[in-house]
């Protein structure tokens, strides 16, 4: 940047109307505070595997708000989001259960330990924010009971999930290795594809983070989670569904997963879609000020619109 350029930290540079960028986060500051006064909860996710269990790491005061993520990486995904939001909602991050063998009853048996967990805790009508095979958990429980959900942040829902055979070949295989997902070969040439060009380029440790977290998923854990989404079809609870959604779209989804979140959008009563762009599959770990105003403008300033 020039002497005499803008700076976008300075409001005093900027061109009348436009916002400053917020100061970067120190991610690994960020997690080392959230760490500190995080509160850990245990359920276990019965008809899984004797050992598998529901964690959910509790932060902030003020409303609860759930944040699940998709079929690959932890919770610790979400703690720069969680720290943002930590003086006015109470996050809830949740780890998928480990160690699943039952993909057909994964949904709902997963449902389960959080419905027991959103009691333990003393919550009613949480919202929830829920990406990839997170929104198939999420939808799983609110079908199974309406109004559970108080809102629907979904991020690159789909109504089916299109599968190629060699794909299900291929999780039926992955249902037996415990192996973690970076000793599969090119794992990381394909995640720096798909996922580096959307983090800051001035934080190179960042994408570091998410890769380190994503390479240590079990295989078998992913097989049986994307096993058990491609068996979901939401086609004919969709129109029924009477709670809040705000479907988030991001730059990279692909072409797939687009038709199917417009195809998505196009069956619920009460939609509104959001669109971040430059952010890439992990909003909240690339771009977490714009996803907290998004989180923000819906929960404490705005109903959703129907049809927006």
């Amino acid at each position: 940047m020039s002497a005499t350029g803008a700076n976008p930290t300075d409001p005093q540079s900027l061109p009348p109307g436009a916002e400053p960028c917020p100061a970067p986060l120190n991610w690994a500051e960020v997690v080392q505070a959230v760490a500190a006064e995080t509160q850990t909860a245990s359920i276990p996710c019965p008809g899984q595997g004797d050992d598998s269990q529901l964690v959910a790491r509790v932060y902030g005061s003020g409303p609860p708000l759930y944040l699940l993520g998709g079929a690959t990486g932890s919770s610790f995904l979400f703690d720069l989001t969680a720290y943002l939001l930590r003086e006015t909602f109470t996050t809830v991050r949740l780890e998928h259960p480990n160690n699943p063998l039952q993909s057909l009853t994964l949904l709902e048996t997963t449902g389960g330990s959080i419905r027991e967990l959103v009691s333990g805790l003393g919550h009613e009508q949480p919202a929830i924010y829920a990406a990839g095979y997170g929104c198939d958990v999420a939808l799983d429980m609110q079908q199974r009971q309406p109004g559970f959900w108080s809102h629907l942040f979904l991020q690159n829902p789909s109504v089916t999930h299109p599968m190629y055979w060699r794909e299900r070949f291929l999780h039926s295989l992955g249902r037996f290795f415990s192996r973690p997902m970076g000793t599969l070969p090119g794992w990381k040439a394909v995640q720096i594809e798909n996922h580096q060009r959307y983090f800051p380029p001035f934080d190179g440790s960042r994408f570091e983070f998410l890769l380190n977290d994503l390479a240590t998923t079990p295989v078998r854990d992913v097989s049986c989670r994307e096993i058990a989404s491609f068996k979901a079809d939401w086609s004919r609870f969709l129109p029924a569904l009477a709670t809040p959604v705000v479907v988030i779209r991001t730059e990279g989804e692909g072409r797939t997963l687009e038709l199917e979140a417009e195809r998505f959008a196009s069956l619920v009563p009460q939609v509104t879609t959001d669109w971040m762009h430059s952010a890439g599959h992990y909003p909240y770990l690339t771009h977490p000020h714009r996803l907290v105003k998004l989180l923000k403008q819906y929960l404490l300033s705005q109903p959703v619109d129907a049809g927006a």
